[in-house]
């Protein structure tokens, strides 16, 4: 990737002014030492929002040349840059930067954030969502947050006549690897992630980013409306069979959307909050943590200026001395009368002496430019740094790698940690939700990338069997691992773990407070590198030992005990979380939602017959339509394998005829160079040359290329039917189009044009002779002889 450019920071007097009145510096990049400001806009000004856009579109124009350069122009399309994505991405990133610069400008004064901002959030190289469901089974996750959020509701059992159960058509969805709800069985999952998909009735392997995706906006998007359950209500009651009916009729998009009506609009304000919150604190993480780095620059700045102002000074004066240099020179170049017969020494004296001084300054200019050179170079290390920074953030929260030393402190990582602590599901959905409703916060594709990346972390099935555990496993039954290793350090267990305060139960289950040290210890490791562990959370401890989902919150009743109660019945303090998650597991296990409610219904009508089939005769009209389809289907595939096998042999034809004429083309050459080897420094004789008469009047038609003036004006009388071109005549296909065969004399031929005529006789398949003499009357009887053999052939 390119390395970050320079760019011009805001006013710090700009401080105390409020958002509203807050006037900025918007630059755009400028080479160091020449970096001058523009000119000040009021934020919320057409000229403000001109500028921005202006420079929005540049930073993402840069960085798709990058990545063309890096990868090609497939690279660009693959991550959908180009198009409606461009034009949808660059509105998200202009509308998030001008909702959120004002704020960020007041918190760091120093700091240009529209630049800061938009340089971060516009990197292209990043996964698309569609690539985490692949991996990480995202749709999933946000099936089971829509299931928890209806079952919350108490609507799951009417929800679930609108979410496909047929086990042919939901197979297409895979689940992860070993993977048991403990909540929800699952079929039903595997409906809900196949409502998802196919939510928009696209057809497009990308279920998120697609052309559909990137038209809607909050004006067509969808809207969300919350619909009370109705099968048990006593007021109002709906039978299963209405609901039944109502959704065979209904397409997959209607049947999503009246999914989500049954969750209620909190939960999914919440979610949504929650995730836009998320993507301020990242913003923030990335401005604090370059602040010092800004400053670092804005030092170096103020010293470049401070430079630059000085060798200004220098220039004058050096233009000064030499001026005063050339007076010097020519008075002693022109002297006056009076000076006739004397030695002019002042003038001499004072010319050297500017000169000197010329020369002084000369050298202070030398070692400015290169205290110029090294404060621009560190100007580029600070921008390397930044560039960094932004990279540093992704790769903490999503495949926690190292971060850079340069930037690396305890509040950076403190901050990143506490944004670990998020409820994957939830995120999952609200960057569905937000994709749907036409938010332009989903299109902010790096933010999206980190969101995503860091809720898949978390997911209970994200984690995969650790590398360093492997190998550890594969070595144990070779070698011992040596207990002096100076590398390994004794390894002290975290002590056990109770939460009790229970407001916020998803923190405590998607935290990553523990490691797979027990792992390690069950395969018999005696000395384990700290750096070895993995990190997880609750839910991942369960899920990699038993391939269950543990339930993503308490069920309701299980508080009913008091904690009073309990510790009289002879739990203690530490035994009573622990008994209300034994108590929460078993009730969600004994439920297990599915679509009991819906085989209930399909049960009943096929046993009392009133789902009866459909018309004989209509049944064998929709069969024979279906076999024409497929027939004509058939067909249109044939008449395509037929022609591609027609296009095939034609050029598996052409390419053995042009392999022909190569090979042909080698034997006269073959049989040019093996006449010039045997001819002893003498040109070779030809067979029955006294046989030949000349001028000889040829069979063929015969073009000869090549030979200087002298051999041309010889052997023409002698071929009197043969075309002649002109050595230095650009060869053109006209020109030989009619000809049997071509001649070549290369002795006096320009290189280029030997190519360009074989190009042409290949392409008209036309054969190629070479002479084998300089002498014009071997040449004629060459040709003759060789037109006699093929007449003779013939």
């Amino acid at each position: 990737m390119a390395k970050k450019k320079n760019k011009q920071r805001n006013n710090p007097s700009n401080s105390h002014r409020s958002n509203d009145e807050m006037r900025i510096s918007v630059s755009m990049r400028k080479k160091y030492g020449t970096m001058a400001e523009t000119d000040k806009y009021s934020r919320g000004s057409s000229e403000y929002r001109s500028l921005l856009k202006k420079m929005t579109e540049e930073v993402y124009n840069n960085n798709i040349h990058s990545l063309k350069n890096y990868g090609g122009k497939n690279l660009v399309e693959r991550l959908k840059l180009d198009g409606p994505y461009r034009k949808r991405r660059l509105s998200a990133i202009l509308e998030y930067v001008y909702a959120a610069a004002p704020g960020f400008a007041e918190k760091y004064p120093i700091i240009s954030v529209e630049d800061e901002i938009v340089d971060f959030i516009s990197e292209l190289y990043n996964m698309l969502p569609m690539e985490y469901e692949h991996n990480n089974h995202i749709t999933v996750a946000m099936a089971i947050f829509i299931l928890d959020a209806i079952a919350e509701a108490s609507n799951i059992d009417e929800a679930s006549f609108f979410i496909p159960y047929e086990k042919d058509i939901i197979s297409e969805v895979s689940l992860p690897e070993d993977f048991s709800d403990s909540v929800y069985d699952d079929d039903l999952i595997r409906g809900m992630a196949y409502l998802i998909i196919h939510r928009n009735d696209d057809t497009s392997v990308d279920c998120f980013v697609n052309t559909v995706t990137a038209k809607i906006t909050v004006e067509n998007g969808y809207i969300h409306n919350y619909r009370p359950g109705r099968l048990f209500t006593v007021d109002e009651p709906c039978s299963g069979d209405e609901l039944y009916d109502e959704a065979q009729k209904m397409s997959y998009p209607e049947r999503y959307k009246r999914v989500l009506s049954y969750i209620r609009p909190e939960i999914i304000e919440r979610a949504v909050a929650r995730y836009k919150n998320r993507i301020n604190e990242i913003v923030d993480i990335f401005l604090s943590g370059i602040e010092p780095v800004v400053k670092q620059k804005q030092e170096q700045i103020n010293r470049v200026l401070g430079v630059c102002n000085e060798i200004e000074r220098y220039e004058n004066m050096l233009f000064d001395a030499r001026k005063r240099a050339d007076e010097c020179k020519g008075r002693k170049q022109k002297p006056s009368i009076m000076s006739i017969g004397n030695f002019n020494i002042d003038e001499d004296s004072e010319y050297d002496k500017v000169m000197e001084e010329a020369a002084a300054i000369i050298e202070k200019l030398k070692k400015k430019a290169d205290i110029i050179d090294d404060v621009t170079d560190e100007l580029e290390s600070l921008d390397q740094c930044i560039f960094e920074h932004q990279f540093d953030i992704r790769n903490y929260l999503c495949s926690r790698d190292e971060i850079g030393t340069e930037i690396r402190d305890k509040e950076f990582v403190s901050a990143l940690d506490s944004l670990r602590a998020l409820n994957p599901f939830e995120v999952c959905f609200a960057y569905l939700y937000l994709l749907d409703t036409g938010d332009s916060s989903a299109w902010i594709m790096y933010i999206t990338e980190i969101m995503l990346g860091a809720a898949c972390s978390n997911l209970p099935w994200a984690k995969e069997f650790n590398d360093s555990l492997i190998d550890f496993i594969e070595e144990r039954d070779r070698k011992e691992i040596d207990e002096n290793d100076n590398n390994c350090e004794k390894f002290v267990p975290v002590p056990e773990r109770y939460v009790e305060d229970r407001s916020e139960y998803w923190e405590r289950l998607f935290t990553q407070e523990y490691t797979d040290y027990h792992v390690w210890s069950y395969e018999g490791a005696k000395r384990i590198k700290k750096s070895d562990l993995f990190h997880l959370n609750l839910s991942q401890v369960v899920y990699n030992a038993s391939g269950i989902c543990i339930p993503r919150k308490k069920f309701f009743e299980v508080d009913c005990y008091d904690d009073n109660g309990l510790k009289k019945a002879g739990f203690s303090a530490k035994e009573i979380p622990l008994l209300r998650d034994y108590l929460s597991l078993g009730a969600y296990a004994s439920i297990r939602y599915g679509f009991d409610s819906v085989y209930k219904v399909k049960m009943k009508r096929t046993l009392t017959g009133t789902d009866k089939p459909k018309d004989d005769t209509e049944n064998l009209k929709a069969k024979i339509t279906s076999i024409n389809e497929e027939n004509a289907s058939l067909k249109n595939q044939l008449y395509k394998a037929e022609k591609a096998l027609k296009d095939y042999k034609e050029k598996v034809s052409a390419e053995l005829s042009e392999q022909e004429a190569d090979r042909q083309e080698l034997i006269e050459l073959r049989e040019l160079v093996y006449k010039l080897q045997n001819s002893s420094g003498a040109e070779p004789e030809i067979e029955d040359s006294d046989k030949i008469q000349l001028p000889y009047t040829t069979k063929q038609r015969v073009v000869i290329f090549g030979g200087h003036a002298t051999w041309l004006k010889a052997i023409k009388p002698m071929l009197p039917n043969v075309k002649f071109i002109d050595p230095y005549t650009k060869p053109d296909a006209n020109l030989i189009r009619h000809a049997d065969v071509v001649w070549m004399q290369t002795n006096a031929m320009p290189h280029s044009f030997y190519g360009k005529i074989m190009e042409i006789v290949r392409q008209r398949k036309i054969p190629v002779k070479y002479f084998a003499y300089a002498s014009a009357d071997k040449c004629a009887k060459q040709l003759a002889e060789d037109d006699m053999k093929i007449v003779t052939d013939q």
